[in-house]
């Protein structure tokens, strides 16, 4: 598994100029059938309840128009995805009763339904 992926380590994320977070790891597994991404310690520059231990990311042939989101981190649990085709992204929360949710408030617009809160985006 060692020679068929790759590290890029020391990551900052800039959004318009501004520095909103910075990532230790992340591991890329490109293999032909199914992609993963894992993303070890992401550190959100503005909130530290926001920080994500560990996300990965997976994308399979099996369902071309998904990239399916995960995090199980003991701050902040989640799961969604990426609809590629219709340029969507929903995740939902699994712990967020835990959380400050005005703080979240201002990063998010949460909405909340049948299976709990989330967040509805489109890009």
């Amino acid at each position: 598994s060692k020679y068929l992926s790759f590290n890029i380590q020391n990551i900052n994320v800039i959004f318009k100029g501004l520095e909103i977070a910075y990532i230790e790891n992340i591991k890329v597994f490109p293999y032909i059938f199914y992609n993963k991404i894992e993303i070890d310690n992401l550190k959100n520059r503005f909130e530290k309840n926001l920080d994500i231990k560990k996300l990965n990311l997976t994308y399979s042939l099996l369902e071309p128009n998904y990239i399916k989101i995960f995090s199980n981190s003991k701050q902040l649990k989640f799961d969604g995805k990426i609809d590629l085709f219709n340029k969507k992204i929903i995740i939902y929360f699994k712990n967020l009763e835990s959380l400050n949710i005005k703080k979240l408030k201002n990063f998010f617009k949460i909405k909340k339904d049948d299976k709990g809160y989330y967040i509805e985006t489109n890009f």
